[in-house]
């Protein structure tokens, strides 16, 4: 390896063998010669200036910085606020950590050329198009199989280095080759998910009718970006079930020198629901309003519907304060 493991749980050499037990005796002769260089962890620390660079190539580690939103509107909104609320969420990392630890096995065909992948997935026909890139042949040459997926949300929904790792050493040794992860491997190694910083400011009037919002959101993508849904789908649902007239929403990616993440458990509406939930309840204890009479004020109504949110995401309908009562 000439270039440099950029998170724990990279892979950085790949042993096959006759049997688990032959592997492992032959992994334990790997020896590793392991520089420490300057990392950064948290997307806070990463944009800022001097930060050390997780790719070289790369002049910063911000992957992705777009603003949503009408900002001239937004910030007049806040200039006619009775009440201006600011706060900062950070929600943090999680890992599915499924009951069945990944497991991928590759088989070539030598007499038609095609490679079979079978792979616990939650996405067979983009990992299709995704390994023939990998492995540089069309896709026709590619099939992907899914049965028994197990735990999935969201953590097996994109390709592992080992797909295709098991495809092309199946082609080499002209057999099937199977990759199953430990416990400690999949825990390591498996796409994680969350990991978001949420800035959050809310305009009212002296009532408590919510007038305006502005918001950034700072995704910690990991070393390698595997997905950007959650950064896209909080940034459409930043103002969730509440009738906030005008605001201005900042996405950014960042790249760390952690595992990965990627879509997990709703994929990145949970993150904002949360913030603003949060947000109101500090709210009403600031201003003494009741919690609850705070949400009626401002829930979106059935007879808005058909209805199109500040980010331009349209939403075709909904019930919130029914389902609020039924909660209650």
């Amino acid at each position: 390896v000439t270039d440099r493991a950029r998170h724990v749980g990279e892979a950085v050499v790949m042993v096959v063998a006759e049997t688990k037990a032959q592997a492992m005796d032959a992994a334990e002769l790997v020896e590793v010669d392991y520089e420490e260089l300057p990392w950064v962890l948290h997307s806070e620390d990463a944009i800022e200036a001097g930060a050390p660079s997780v790719w070289d190539e790369a002049t910063d580690n911000i992957l992705v910085d777009t603003t949503f939103g009408d900002v001239a509107a937004t910030d007049l909104a806040f200039d006619a606020a009775d009440h201006v609320f600011k706060r900062e969420f950070n929600i943090g990392r999680v890992t599915g950590v499924p009951m069945e630890p990944r497991a991928a096995l590759g088989d070539y065909n030598c007499e038609t050329g095609r490679y079979t992948l079978y792979a616990g997935s939650g996405g067979a026909v983009r990992q299709k198009g995704e390994m023939a890139a990998v492995l540089g042949v069309d896709r026709e040459k590619i099939r992907v199989l899914s049965y028994d997926v197990g735990g999935n949300f969201g953590t097996r929904n994109r390709i592992y280095v080992e797909f295709g790792l098991v495809l092309w050493a199946s082609e080499k040794l002209k057999r099937p080759v199977k990759y199953l992860a430990t416990r400690s491997e999949a825990f390591l190694s498996d796409y994680q998910g969350r990991d978001l910083v949420s800035r959050v400011e809310l305009a009212l009037k002296k009532d408590g009718t919510f007038l305006a919002m502005r918001a950034t959101n700072i995704s910690n993508v990991g070393a390698r970006c595997v997905s950007l849904s959650p950064l896209a789908k909080g940034s459409a649902l930043i103002t969730a079930g509440y009738n906030i007239p005008v605001a201005t929403m900042r996405a950014l990616g960042v790249v760390t020198n952690t595992m990965p993440t990627q879509a997990y458990r709703s994929s990145g509406r949970p993150e904002v629901n949360f913030v603003i939930e949060r947000m109101i309840e500090l709210i009403s204890k600031d201003l003494g309003i009741d919690k609850i009479e705070l949400r009626r004020k401002n829930l979106l109504t059935p007879d808005v519907f058909p209805y199109r949110n500040p980010m331009n995401t349209l939403y075709d309908s909904g019930t919130y304060e029914v389902n609020m009562d039924l909660a209650m």
